[in-house]
């Protein structure tokens, strides 16, 4: 099962309202559930996505690594890595490995 799967989550194109030759990637959730929160990966590039996947890394790994991770959205939106889970807006408390699965397949679904 994938991770996406497993918290009822979604990955969507759909069509760009503002160029009939453009889409968008969405992420929603299927129905209202403890994990509203990772609705959040509609928001990260490739880029933002693969170095929250470094920091987490680095993480598990036991080496130096950022705790709160700055992205276009960071404003409004806050991930802080907690060893071992990541903490999205001080709502929600995953395990980092899944965090990182998660991202892994936002990355995949986004450049496809």
């Amino acid at each position: 099962m994938t991770k996406q799967k497993q918290y009822g989550l979604k990955f969507l194109r759909f069509p760009s309202p503002l160029n009939k030759n453009s889409t968008y990637n969405s992420c929603v959730i299927e129905k209202s559930s403890a994990y509203d929160e990772l609705q959040i990966l509609r928001y990260f590039t490739e880029s933002e996505a693969t170095r929250l996947i470094i920091e987490i890394q680095k993480a598990q790994n036991g080496d130096s690594f950022e705790e709160s991770i700055d992205t276009q959205w960071s404003a409004v939106e806050e991930i802080i890595i907690q060893p071992p889970n990541v903490n999205i807006n001080d709502v929600l408390i995953i395990p980092m490995q899944d965090m990182k699965e998660l991202l892994l397949e936002w990355i995949e679904f986004i450049k496809t």
